[in-house]
């Protein structure tokens, strides 16, 4: 009897175990990485705003210093969710077992995304032989690689030095490069030292760089409404932003590391889009992920042909009038 009584409690302890860790993963905080870029700030914005509580869900902001930082947190599990553009979102699912598909469409580059070089240099073509700092495994190649295309040349025209963000600035700063790749808040500093200048921006691209949020696909399918609840929160801070752009700005600015009227210039280089908005960028997201592979299988930066559907979600479980 106490054998029979022992093997029924044992049971019932797994039993309650079993459900609490059901529990816990289905009411788990999502974790969602960012790093230091204007058009991201707003999710930051959401939590110190106490946004994703006010909608109802637990989110928990990741910060990284760069955008490989960030794709590397998801690749190796520490995300649920990331603000990338689509370069890493094409990059995880060829480096990775992850499924990463699109929730919310953040903003387009329009300026933001720059190269900057020394006074002596005046433009893309003159960059030939000279020393470029890129973070060759995310966005800034694709820039690069973009820019020098546009202006008749090629990756092999130049001297590439592999830097991340976190690195660049310095490495500029010391003399030790001709021009870097680079985007807010490193490039708003660059932009204001007496030597430096703008040869090339995302103005001359606009459209191709594209910043977005994405979650992993089965998160997104057993927990839709939270994912929904994510873009309530995005659109309540870009609400908040608009009404208090001061106290927003300074905020956002406040973790950038530069000053709030900085933030507001670099916001004015990006198209934020708004949740009334996100229906029709949706339905162009197809077409903008075959155009960014096709690029990145050109520079090398990708190798396989993944395909461009990969990253697009169900859009029922995004917008319910559908």
């Amino acid at each position: 009897m106490c054998t029979h009584y022992f093997r029924n409690l044992v049971l019932i302890v797994v039993a309650m175990l079993f459900l609490t860790a059901c529990t816990n993963t289905e009411n788990a905080a999502i974790k969602l990485g960012i790093n230091p870029w204007p058009g991201y700030e707003f999710l930051y914005l959401a939590q110190e705003m106490g946004f994703y509580e006010q909608v109802g869900v637990d989110v928990k902001i990741i910060e990284y210093g760069s955008l490989s930082d960030v794709r590397r947190g998801y690749e190796r599990g520490n995300l649920d969710a990331m603000a990338t553009t689509l370069i890493e979102l094409l990059q995880v699912k060829e480096h990775s077992k992850r499924d990463p598909v699109v929730f919310l469409i953040a903003d387009f580059s329009y300026g933001g995304d720059v190269i900057i070089a020394r006074k002596s240099i005046n433009s893309i073509g003159e960059l030939k032989k000279k020393k470029i700092g890129a973070d060759t495994t995310s966005l800034p190649i694709f820039i690069l690689a973009r820019a020098l295309k546009l202006h008749n040349l090629s990756l092999d025209d130049i001297h590439i030095v592999p830097l991340e963000q976190t690195e660049l600035e310095q490495a500029y700063i010391n003399g030790e490069l001709d021009a870097v790749v680079t985007y807010p808040p490193v490039s708003v500093r660059l932009q204001s030292r007496a030597d430096s200048s703008i040869v090339f921006s995302t103005k001359e691209i606009p459209g191709e760089v594209i910043d977005v949020i994405s979650v992993e696909k089965k998160l997104l399918e057993k927990r839709p409404e939270d994912i929904r609840k994510i873009k309530a929160a995005w659109q309540l801070a870009l609400q908040y932003s608009k009404k208090n752009p001061a106290e927003a700005h300074q905020i956002m600015a406040k973790r950038e590391g530069i000053s709030a009227e900085e933030f507001r210039q670099a916001l004015g280089d990006l198209q934020i889009i708004a949740e009334s908005d996100q229906q029709k960028y949706f339905k162009q997201l197809k077409h903008n992920l075959e155009n960014t592979r096709s690029i990145l299988m050109k520079t090398g930066v990708l190798s396989t042909n993944t395909s461009a559907e990969c990253c697009i979600p169900d859009m029922r479980l995004l917008f319910k009038e559908q």
